[in-house]
C-alpha cells in the first residue's frame, strides 16, 4: 500500500513539475469565442474563425468577437484579444458580403496583433507587469 502511496505522489510530482515549466503560458491558445447574438454575427464569426484557422494557424492569441445589434443601423461588431480592443466596425443592415468582410476583418486582426507584440517588446516598464501595460 505504502508502495502505491509513493509511487502516486512521486507521478503527481513529476507531472506538477512538467506543467510549472512555464506557469504564464495559456493552457489553450489560438481559440476564437463567439459572443454574438444576431445570424449576421454568428456568421461573421464563422467565417473570421475559418479564416484565422485556414492561414494563421499558428497564431497562439485568444479572440473574443463581440456584437451590438440594431435592426434599424446593422450591427456593430468588434474583437478583443486579452482584454485589449483589435478590430472594430459597424456592418450595414444590409451586410452582403459577410464573407469578404470577415476575412478582411481576419488579416487586418493579425497585423495588429503583430504590431501589439512588437510594441510589449520594445516597451520597457520597471514599474508595471506586463497585464498592466496598456497600449
Amino acid at each position: 500500500m505504502k508502495a502505491k502511496t509513493l509511487l502516486l505522489t512521486s507521478l503527481l510530482l513529476v507531472a506538477s513539475a512538467a506543467w510549472s515549466d512555464n506557469p504564464d503560458e495559456d493552457l489553450m491558445t489560438g481559440m476564437t469565442i463567439d459572443h454574438t447574438v444576431s445570424r449576421f454575427g454568428h456568421e461573421f464569426y464563422r467565417y473570421l474563425a475559418d479564416h484565422r484557422r485556414t492561414y494563421f494557424a499558428q497564431a497562439k492569441e485568444n479572440l473574443t468577437i463581440k456584437e451590438r445589434p440594431s435592426a434599424r443601423w446593422g450591427s456593430i461588431i468588434w474583437v478583443e484579444s486579452y482584454s485589449q480592443q483589435v478590430y472594430y466596425n459597424r456592418i450595414g443592415a444590409g451586410g452582403n458580403d459577410i464573407k469578404s468582410i470577415a476575412e478582411a476583418a481576419s488579416v487586418h486582426i493579425n497585423k495588429r496583433l503583430q504590431q501589439l507584440k512588437l510594441e510589449r517588446l520594445l516597451q520597457k516598464s520597471d514599474d508595471l507587469a506586463e497585464d498592466e501595460i496598456q497600449l
